[in-house]
């Protein structure tokens, strides 16, 4: 019994470091037992995570790198945009570097909810709170967002940048793929738990394509000629699964 429980220690251990692994944990080791084929195999595993640790290291800096090489001269294009004087395309302008804004944070926000230990800042809020916070992103569509919310003073603990974001996808992806002034409604109510809808009368998704909307850059034949990466509904339910949510 002693020898193989000895034996079978170095598993146990392996196994341990699997489990914290998969938890997001990429700093622990697998202590080394013996120079046996099993202690190969755990320094070998240490070394895998050694070398991931690297690559997500170099991955984030240079996420870090390019956000900051492309949001200084968004930044000063929106400051550029804000100084000219009212005119027709004024507007358009706003949007456009908006657009822009939106799909770099979009792209970092995937990234991070990408990894299995992404945090969230969890804080009470109304729903009502948060439906004024998200329609104010609209400032051209806002009068065609019809808002239904039966349960205005509830409160619902979500990380708020994130929850908005998904929200504001939602909007951004019915007013895309809608004819133009075409009216979207957001519905808030409670069943078992809080549900936020978005409802637009767009020309709606086959059931072929209906599964594989949410994947990463993916566009139906429909819509690969609108504005955008194929990111929106990736980003939402990414931060929908986050908040335990479906």
């Amino acid at each position: 019994y002693l020898f193989i429980h000895r034996y079978l220690k170095p598993v146990q251990l392996m196994k341990n470091r699997i489990e914290s692994l998969e938890a997001g944990d990429l700093k622990s080791k697998i202590d080394i037992i013996g120079e046996d084929e099993l202690a190969d195999l755990s320094n070998s595993m240490n070394q895998l995570i050694d070398d991931i640790n690297t690559l997500l290291e170099n991955k984030n800096q240079l996420l870090l790198e390019v956000s900051h090489e492309l949001r200084s001269p968004l930044a000063r294009m929106r400051l550029l945009v804000e100084m000219l004087p009212e005119h027709n395309n004024l507007i358009k302008l706003k949007e456009e570097v908006s657009f822009l804004e939106s799909i770099i944070e979009n792209l970092l926000l995937s990234d991070r909810l990408s990894l299995p230990y992404s945090k969230l800042d969890l804080n009470k809020f109304r729903t009502d709170e948060i439906v004024r916070k998200v329609i104010e992103m609209f400032p051209t569509n806002r009068k065609n967002i019809n808002i239904n919310n039966s349960i205005p003073d509830e409160e619902i603990f979500v990380d708020e940048t994130k929850f908005n974001l998904a929200l504001r996808n939602l909007l951004d992806n019915a007013f895309k793929y809608s004819l133009p002034n075409a009216n979207v409604e957001l519905s808030i109510s409670k069943k078992d738990d809080v549900e936020f809808q978005v409802k637009d009368l767009g020309r709606g998704i086959s059931d072929k394509n209906i599964k594989k909307i949410t994947e990463p850059f993916y566009q139906t034949d429909q819509t690969s000629s609108a504005k955008g990466f194929g990111l929106g509904l990736t980003i939402c339910k990414k931060i929908i699964e986050s908040h335990k949510g479906r």
